[in-house]
C-alpha cells in the first residue's frame, strides 16, 4: 500500500515540475536548438528546355515558341507528304483511266479464213482470208506480211530460224473499218507441182502459212495481229474431198 502510493506521487511531481514557468521558459531554447542542427532544404530548381517549362522567364518561352514552331514544321511536312500521295494517286487514277478508255475505243483485227483455198496442181496455191476490224474505231496503215511454204507434217517454223526474212508485204497500207472485212490472198510464188499436190492430199506434205498485219490505232499506237494456218489435204474438205485449213495451234497473237 505504500509503494503504491509513492509511485503516485513521484508521477505528480513530475507534472507539476513540468508544469512550473521555469520548465516552460526552457522549451524554445530547445526547439530553437533543435532547429540549429536541421539544415534547411534548398529551394528547387526551375529548369527550361525542349518540352519543360517551369518556369514564366524569357528562356522557357522561347523554348516555347521554338518547340510550338518543331511541331508545326512536322505536321506540315506531314501534310506536304499526305497531299503529294494523293497528287500520285490521282494522277495514276487518271492514267488508268485513259489507258481503259483506250483499251474500249481501239481498233482490233483478226484474221479469218475465207473457204478451202485453191490448192490445184500447176498453179499458184491461193488461200483467201478477211481481216476484221472488231473494234470501236478504224485500224490505219494496216500492211500484211505473209509467208507460205509447203513442209513435212512434222515440220514447225523455228526449224527455219531465218523465216522472218522471207515475210514480204503483198499489200500496200491500207484502212480498215469496223465491220468492213479486208480482203488478203496468201499466195505462194511459184506453181505446185503435181508431185507436190499429191502429197499434200495424202497427208505427205502440209502447206504452212503465216502472217502479221501491222497497223495503228486511233491513239497513233503500234499494233500488230499475228496468225498461222495449215491446210491439211487429207482432212475432208467440201464433199469430202480437197482439204481443210486449220488455225495453228501457236503464233496467233495481238497486241
Amino acid at each position: 500500500m505504500k509503494a503504491g502510493q509513492s509511485l503516485a506521487l513521484a508521477a505528480i511531481a513530475v507534472v507539476l515540475v513540468a508544469a512550473s514557468p521555469s520548465a516552460q521558459r526552457d522549451q524554445p531554447e530547445a526547439i530553437v536548438a533543435l532547429r540549429a542542427q536541421v539544415k534547411p532544404r534548398p529551394p528547387r530548381q526551375l529548369t527550361c528546355g525542349p518540352g519543360r517549362y517551369e518556369s514564366t522567364t524569357e528562356a522557357c518561352a522561347a523554348w516555347k515558341s521554338a518547340d510550338a514552331a518543331e511541331t508545326a514544321a512536322r505536321y506540315s511536312l506531314w501534310g506536304v507528304l499526305i497531299s503529294g500521295l494523293g497528287t500520285a494517286l490521282l494522277l495514276w487514277t487518271l492514267w488508268e483511266t485513259r489507258e481503259i478508255s483506250r483499251r474500249e475505243l481501239r481498233a482490233y483485227l483478226r484474221v479469218e479464213p475465207i473457204g478451202q483455198g485453191s490448192v490445184q496442181p500447176e498453179r499458184r496455191l491461193s488461200l483467201p482470208f478477211h481481216i476484221i476490224n472488231y473494234g470501236a474505231t478504224p485500224a490505219v496503215e494496216c500492211c500484211v506480211q505473209s509467208c507460205v511454204v509447203v513442209r513435212p507434217p512434222d515440220w514447225a517454223w523455228s526449224h527455219e530460224p531465218n523465216n522472218i526474212d522471207q515475210l514480204h508485204e503483198n499489200r500496200p497500207a491500207i484502212t480498215i473499218h469496223p465491220d468492213s472485212p479486208s480482203l488478203i490472198k496468201l499466195e505462194m510464188d511459184a506453181p505446185l507441182s503435181r508431185d507436190v499436190h499429191s502429197a499434200i492430199l495424202q497427208g505427205r506434205a502440209v502447206v504452212y502459212a503465216r502472217g502479221r498485219v501491222d497497223y495503228r490505232d486511233m491513239f497513233r499506237r503500234k499494233r500488230h495481229t499475228s496468225f498461222q494456218i495449215e491446210f491439211h489435204g487429207s482432212d475432208a474438205g467440201p464433199e469430202g474431198v480437197g482439204g481443210r485449213i486449220r488455225i495453228a495451234a501457236v503464233g496467233n497473237d495481238f497486241s
